[in-house]
């Protein structure tokens, strides 16, 4: 391996539905120097082409947005205005190629992974010569709490076989526990500061997506019981990122699990070797949000 490679990070996002993904791409565009950002649970074209335009929006057009797999089964199916796509696709060409080509010309790819697994799932089992360039921190599972413990949590549930196949495949993947993502602390309203303060006439053009994405999402989750408590969205994947980047934020710890048919993870002596989010400082994380998205 050539020496002076550099290390790139790839974002793998479904964007489009849940607000926080469009958050993590803009933590992304204003941080990181090189990185790409790859579609999960593709539908058509119309992730990429959001992102494209998020991307534009940043000043960021240097940073390229790869199509990811197309597997039917997003939550955005269920917005009309998303015009989302239920064609199922279980390999592109196109896709492999792009990340060949990155894992040739990288030290290593820092995969942080916020939508389903379908994607690395995809590329390892393609180029396993090239699957231990990946290091994985990814967005999903649980073991202890979670707000429906008869299922998976969202992203492995989506292509549960990819779940477990990443999980078996690729050297010791990190995983950020919805057991940590599912906090008080990093859920955001549009009463919340960093809403109020995006949507001020004075706040930076890229920043209108973001509160127009939010009231998107709010439209759509706004039951009777979601308006009761604010309809408002968990930082999830920005969370995930800051792990990525290894910021601190985020607490692991070395465990052994098995990934069952249906994607649930449990703790297993004779388990895959991965490390596991233990707790994370949320409003250490949330003060860097809002550094980041609101200082110029």
């Amino acid at each position: 391996m050539d020496s002076d490679l550099q290390p790139m990070y790839v974002i793998c996002t479904d964007w489009g539905d849940d607000i926080d993904d469009a958050i993590s791409v803009a933590l992304a565009a204003r941080t990181i120097d090189r990185f790409v950002v790859l579609t999960a649970d593709e539908s058509g074209d119309h992730r990429a082409r959001g992102v494209s335009e998020q991307l534009r929006r940043h000043d960021r057009t240097d940073v390229p947005v790869i199509r990811g797999l197309e597997i039917g089964g997003g939550r955005g199916r269920r917005r009309s205005s998303m015009g989302l796509a239920t064609r199922p696709c279980e390999h592109d060409p196109e896709m492999i190629e792009a990340l060949t080509d990155l894992a040739l010309s990288s030290s290593e790819l820092r995969w942080v992974g916020q939508g389903p697994l379908s994607n690395v799932a995809a590329f390892a089992q393609a180029r396993p010569d090239l699957a231990g360039r990946i290091r994985l921190t990814q967005m999903g599972f649980w073991l202890d709490r979670y707000r429906d413990t008869s299922r998976a949590s969202h992203n492995p549930r989506m292509d549960p076989r990819a779940a477990g196949a990443a999980v078996r495949l690729l050297d010791t993947p990190r995983l950020v526990l919805s057991d940590h993502t599912e906090a008080a602390a990093i859920r955001i309203t549009r009463e919340h500061d960093l809403m109020r303060r995006l949507a001020a006439p004075d706040a930076p053009g890229w920043a209108r997506l973001l509160v127009d994405g939010f009231e998107e999402w709010a439209a759509y989750r706004s039951t009777a019981a979601d308006q009761s408590s604010g309809v408002g969205s968990w930082l999830h994947d920005p969370l995930t990122l800051s792990a990525g980047l290894d910021l601190g934020f985020v607490r692991f710890v070395g465990e052994r699990i098995r990934v069952e048919a249906d994607a649930r993870a449990y703790r297993d002596p004779e388990g895959i070797e991965v490390e596991v989010s233990t707790g994370a400082d949320h409003e250490a994380f949330m003060d860097w949000v809002m550094k980041i998205l609101l200082e110029d």
